[in-house]
């Protein structure tokens, strides 16, 4: 699963569910309660300006954030996809190599110090929860096989992982009975 790729989807699925809230810029996302769906894009938008900036002090805080939204507010729907993608442009070679890009390694988060490495896969399993939050909010499902969820789910059973070794938990093997995918 090629990060780069999952995240150009998620994209492209945005871009075009954001063209059905086009109507409605309040329309609320239940997941994010404070938000409409274009400050999701706005989010979205404002995490891939700041990991292409290397602005990543207070990484995930609710200030770091709500910066993102707040500074793209106002901004028609057309205007945050194509800040997003602009946005993009420096974040898509990050995705591929996390490496050579000027960023900290271990990023300094609000949840504690995150290796570079993981940058990737936390970036994409941000974007594909945004994604479905969004699919909720308009009530268009869809697209939960994609890479994306894969990574996401990889992911979190990722983290699952080194949690439960860290309080000295058994391995815990997590199957999806559907596909039988093993994480």
């Amino acid at each position: 699963m090629n990060p780069v790729e999952a995240y150009v989807g998620i994209q492209n699925r945005i871009e075009g569910l954001i063209a059905l809230a086009d109507r409605d810029s309040s329309i609320r996302v239940p997941a994010c309660p404070e938000w409409s769906v274009l400050d999701v894009v706005a989010q979205l938008s404002g995490l891939a300006s700041d990991w292409g900036n290397a602005h990543l002090d207070g990484y995930a805080s609710a200030d770091w954030t709500d910066l993102q939204v707040t500074e793209r507010s106002g901004l028609s729907a057309r205007q945050l996809i194509a800040g997003w993608w602009s946005n993009a442009e420096s974040l898509l070679p990050i995705l591929s190599n996390p490496k050579n890009h000027g960023l900290s390694d271990p990023i300094s988060t609000a949840f504690g110090p995150v290796p570079l490495v993981a940058g990737p896969q936390i970036i994409v399993t941000d974007a594909a929860i945004h994604e479905h939050d969004i699919r909720g909010a308009l009530g268009v499902p869809g697209h939960r096989e994609s890479d994306a969820v894969q990574i996401a789910v990889a992911s979190h059973a990722g983290l699952l992982r080194v949690v439960a070794g860290m309080l000295g938990l058994p391995t815990l093997e997590i199957v999806a009975t559907d596909t039988r995918h093993t994480w």
